[in-house]
């Protein structure tokens, strides 16, 4: 069987359609004919590149006064470009940051 090379274009395509397929990667890789190691091995490392575009962009600031972060009613709204998270006030650290790790792999 002769393997089909594809652009980053055309991968970016198919992980796209099948993340909006509503089936699990397997069996959509199995209904199109794709390998599912080399889909995943795909799929990994165009996840890798987003971060480390993104990465450098992000940086870490202190929180002072109402200007830098909303706080109404217990909840804390984090604004990332024209993302919008409210979190409870009384978050852990840890949980925070993996809130703020998914934003940026959204960004």
């Amino acid at each position: 069987m002769e393997q089909k090379r594809r652009t980053k274009e055309e991968w970016k395509l198919i992980v796209e359609e099948q993340k909006t397929s509503g089936l699990t990667q397997e069996r959509w890789c199995k209904t199109k004919g794709i390998n599912y190691q080399t889909f995943k091995n795909r799929a990994r490392l165009m996840r890798r590149q987003r971060e480390q575009e993104i990465a450098p962009k992000v940086e870490w600031v202190e929180a002072q006064g109402k200007e830098a972060v909303k706080k109404t009613e217990s909840i804390i709204q984090i604004e990332m470009g024209e993302v919008r998270v409210k979190v409870p006030d009384g978050i852990s650290e840890t949980s925070l940051q993996r809130v703020c790790k998914v934003l940026v792999g959204l960004c």
